[in-house]
């Protein structure tokens, strides 16, 4: 019953599909972030109960999960009571946060039902003029018998023809156009929109009273807002940001050669900087900025082979975590300081 913008804590879904849906949203104008407050601790039992009692008709279960959720916790050898929330750590918490938000799921999807229209955009209009001055300049060539003329009619397509890569062919402030994508996963969320700011701020504000009113949730308003096109949002743990090329490729069909802009405005997933900082750090490889490698104390007890198999279970889970990254080599420069690091460490223990 979950919906595809769905990925978190589900069979066959992971950050990665995630990811990987949004690396298709090419075009986007702006992107909507939302940071719920303690999102897992403020669940509403009477809602989540509400919501369960919706498709299960057993008592029994209900009452257990019901329980589940009231049994408190004991911190500091004192009890506590639990009046919203799921149990950290307790196995069917990810399943009912899934459920509590699936009703986010389907109000989005409401929204964007009534927000996308249109099949495409309009042809922008100085384009379409450049392009038929092009093609009437080309028939007049084609019948054109004088040398000097034709030359100068060449010369003026290829003005046009510059011209042509210059410009969008299509019209950017389309008001008939209009996009909005969705991706959650558990309780992290983001969406892309193709449409004017005030359009895209109306949407944050539709959604942040469905969250308050619906589901008793707060969003918080220093970590969540709008971001235009040009700047990077963080998302799972890549930045996510869009292209804009003007570079121009050359090409050639059946023996023709041509000239046409790169594919613009299409969506990068990079590597940040900071995490992988905060990784070497963390892990104690040495430090980020000289690539100056320290030894691992708490590993010197270790057998080489351990040691080797240590570090290669750290590096390959990042590795394999950032696969989908546009700037992948940029591991490299953690790869360096990890295998001083290794080195560092392996020396010392020879000795």
């Amino acid at each position: 019953m979950f919906k595809e913008s769905s990925h978190g804590f589900r069979p066959k879904r992971s950050c990665h599909t995630a990811l990987e849906k949004i690396r298709y949203w090419a075009g986007t104008k702006w992107f909507i972030e939302f940071d719920i407050e303690g999102y897992f601790d403020n669940i509403d039992h009477k809602i989540l109960m509400e919501l369960l009692e919706k498709k299960i008709d057993d008592v029994k279960f209900l009452n257990v999960i019901r329980k589940m959720l009231r049994a408190g916790y004991v911190e500091d050898w004192k009890f506590h009571n639990t009046y919203s929330g799921t149990p950290q750590g307790g196995i069917v918490s990810p399943i009912l946060a899934n459920i509590y938000l699936h009703e986010l799921d389907c109000y989005v999807d409401t929204l964007i039902a009534d927000f996308n229209k249109g099949k495409a955009r309009h042809i922008n209009p100085e384009y379409a003029k450049v392009k038929q001055q092009a093609r009437q300049t080309s028939k007049k060539i084609e019948q054109e018998t004088n040398t000097v003329k034709r030359a100068t009619l060449l010369e003026q397509k290829k003005v046009m023809q510059r011209r042509k890569l210059e410009i969008p062919s299509q019209d950017q402030h389309d008001p008939d156009f209009r996009r909005l994508r969705y991706c959650r996963y558990a309780d992290d969320f983001v969406l892309a929109a193709i449409c004017s700011k005030s359009e895209a701020e109306d949407i944050y504000r539709k959604i942040s009273v469905f969250l308050k009113d619906q589901l008793k949730l707060n969003v918080s308003q220093h970590k969540s807002g709008l971001k235009h096109s040009t700047e990077a949002i963080r998302f799972l743990g890549y930045d996510i940001t869009i292209r804009h090329s003007d570079r121009i490729v050359k090409g050639i069909v059946y023996g023709q050669h041509y000239k046409k802009r790169s594919i613009a405005a299409l969506i990068r997933l990079n590597i940040p900087e900071t995490k992988l900082k905060g990784f070497a750090d963390r892990l104690g490889y040495g430090n980020w900025e000289t690539l100056e490698a320290t030894s691992r104390p708490a590993l010197s007890h270790l057998s080489d082979a351990e040691i080797t198999l240590h570090y290669s279970a750290e590096m390959r889970g990042i590795a394999q975590y950032y696969a989908l990254a546009n700037n992948f080599a940029t591991l490299g420069k953690l790869r360096i300081l990890w295998i001083q690091s290794y080195l560092v460490l392996t020396n010392f223990s020879d000795h």
